[in-house]
């Protein structure tokens, strides 16, 4: 029987980010001969996420598991793994089956390392300890990023000969080729940018996602052009658990009645409507101060949209040509970058993005087939 590759990864609405990681791994995997020629591949996830990966490529078989399962739904999953014959399981290790699946481990990034300020000290000691054991696994690590393993070798001392880059692409083909005009109007009238020119700011309000800054370029960019009719569309949960004070800063601006009608949040949107969102804005501002591979960007990619990035290493190893760095820091600059993109033209070409998407796709699974020994 054909041996089984399952990929899971407990990811949740608070984290909405891993959802869609899995997703786009998942299909970076499908496209790869050698791990389907070895592999039957598997996807595990909630019940209430099935719906997200119905579009993933038909040699993926989806699984669903209970939310909080009852002892014998744990039980019966785990016969179930057996008798699939699963040999690995990516990135997240099954409960108490270390002694019939392998697990592949991954490691998004070490923010921890570089803002220890956001976490607690218990936080702290849980992800340290977590990083060494997945150092230590003889089956793999996966990392995204050159820029993640650069930090594996600073605050590290181990062997890297079982450590492998698999950056990923946004898989979003399907959402974007199946919007239709009607929907995209409907769309924007909902949120009333129907005939709006407006930029786009589309991140979790975390304190690391850096929005103070563009609040501070927006405050400098409307002092010097107060007849501008620009907006600043911004996306997501106005929320931190870790830094509730640093929301009221940003609600500050929010509230302000000097911004109504330049300034708005939108909330958390559904994955469509955010991708309409983007795809119409006249560029995107991605001001993360640390990002271990961002979905944002690789949005962007695909939509082939401009991006005004901050420069962080990250950013260096992951974008395009249609990036614009920026010191995140600095809101002076931003503003005055702000001013010049608004003076260009800007042209998408989803045709080119969705190619470009696909070709990276196949490029980056390559060091997951070196992980499984296929190459």
């Amino acid at each position: 029987m054909k041996k089984g590759l399952l990929i899971y990864l407990p990811a949740d609405n608070s984290w909405i980010g891993g959802v869609y990681y899995i997703k786009n791994i998942a299909y970076q995997i499908s496209l790869s001969r050698r791990i389907c020629n070895e592999f039957n591949i598997y996807l595990l996830t909630n019940t209430e996420f099935v719906d997200i990966y119905r579009n993933l490529p038909s040699n993926i078989t989806i699984l669903e598991k209970k939310k909080n399962g009852k002892l014998f739904d744990e039980l019966s999953l785990f016969l179930k793994l057996i008798k699939l014959n699963i040999k690995y399981v990516f990135p997240y290790q099954i409960k108490h089956s270390s002694l019939f699946f392998r697990t592949i481990e991954w490691i998004p990034d070490f923010q921890d390392k570089y803002l220890p300020e956001l976490f607690s000290n218990s936080e702290l000691i849980r992800r340290e300890k977590s990083v060494r054991k997945k150092l230590a696994n003889p089956n793999g690590l996966i990392l995204s990023s050159q820029d993640c393993l650069n930090d594996i070798k600073k605050f590290y001392t181990t062997d890297i000969s079982n450590i492998y880059i698999m950056p990923f692409v946004s898989y979003i083909e399907q959402e974007i080729l199946s919007i239709h005009i009607d929907q995209e109007r409907e769309i924007l009238d909902k949120f009333n940018l129907q005939h709006k020119k407006y930029l786009c700011i589309s991140n979790q309000f975390w304190k690391h996602k850096n929005h103070i800054i563009v609040l501070k370029a927006i405050e400098l960019f409307f002092a010097d052009n107060p007849q501008s009719n620009i907006l600043f569309v911004f996306t997501g949960n106005l929320s931190d658990r870790r830094n509730p004070n640093y929301i009221k800063k940003l609600k500050m601006y929010f509230d302000d009645p000097a911004y109504q009608e330049r300034l708005v949040n939108l909330g958390f949107l559904d994955r469509v409507e955010q991708l309409i969102i983007m795809k119409n804005a006249e560029f995107i501002i991605q001001p993360s101060l640390f990002e271990g591979w961002g979905t944002v960007l690789e949005d962007c990619k695909v939509l082939d949209k401009t991006v005004l990035l901050s420069d962080i290493p990250i950013h260096r190893e992951q974008k395009n040509d249609k990036c614009v760095l920026f010191d995140p820091h600095n809101p002076v600059e931003l503003k005055s970058i702000i001013e010049k993109e608004l003076n260009n033209t800007h042209i998408s070409n989803l045709e080119k993005g969705i190619s470009n998407m696909k070709s990276r796709a196949i490029e980056y699974v390559r060091g997951f087939e070196e992980c499984l020994r296929l190459i």
